[in-house]
């Protein structure tokens, strides 16, 4: 399939090398699925393959995910922090070596409820990129309809499978002549074991009275379905 898209013509452009994507470790494409960037219905359709193209540079990611951060965390963003942080990360080239002083009285300035647990993960953030900062990621992003219907449909028989097993176990739960005879973390220890470990996060379980399907990790994985992704690395000088 990856061979549709002319491989050899996209090197000879001159970037820098081209790698298949672990999509679920790689944040600048994480990035893109947050944001909700992926619309797969305008995308174009090259046989049996719906194709989209995006850039993400490092320096986009680096003020996403410090924002998210903050967010995700309850603290308020200061304006003037803000600007004055979005400052420092675009003035940074591939050329610095940014020091934790260098950042630490800006990073503080981002919110009045800053924590060192938080200025830390921002600063071990940006640290991470050092060397890579005008690099720009190009993502040709390809979705294959039917393997997004079978891995949809995979799924969710395995969930049906697992969540007819749950009802048993929290039957028992419910009968009180059964309810002391069991260890309850042992029982849903052995309902997911094994490959079956992996489908747990789309459960949630209320102490041992009810489990539900826990939608937004579901939501999140069927993002995945069906896509893979071609990444081309090159440096600010190469864009046209």
């Amino acid at each position: 399939m990856i061979t549709r898209l002319n491989l050899d013509t996209l090197v000879a452009q001159g970037y820098d090398y081209i790698m298949g994507v672990k999509l679920r470790q790689d944040s600048l494409f994480q990035m893109l699925l947050e944001q909700d960037k992926l619309d797969w219905e305008s995308a174009n359709f090259d046989e049996q393959l719906k194709l989209l193209e995006h850039t993400v540079s490092v320096k986009e990611f680096l003020l996403w995910k410090t924002s998210l951060l903050l967010i995700t965390n309850g603290l308020t963003i200061n304006d003037e922090g803000w600007q004055n942080f979005a400052y420092k990360i675009g003035m940074l080239t591939d050329n610095d070596t940014p020091t934790v002083s260098d950042f630490r009285s800006i990073l503080e300035a981002l919110s009045d409820s800053m924590t060192t647990k938080i200025r830390s993960k921002i600063w071990t953030l940006i640290k991470r990129y050092s060397g890579h900062y005008e690099l720009t990621n190009r993502f040709i992003c390809c979705l294959n309809p039917e393997r997004q219907a079978s891995a949809n449909a995979y799924r969710e028989k395995k969930l049906d499978q697992l969540g007819e097993e749950l009802d048993k176990l929290f039957a028992k739960v419910t009968d009180s002549k059964k309810k002391n005879k069991f260890n309850f973390d042992k029982e849903i220890g052995k309902i997911f074991a094994g490959f079956r470990s992996k489908f747990k996060k789309f459960f949630k379980f209320e102490k041992q009275t009810s489990y539900s399907r826990n939608t937004e990790v579901i939501a999140q994985n069927e993002k995945y379905d069906g896509v893979f992704v071609i990444l081309f690395s090159f440096p600010k000088s190469k864009l046209t």
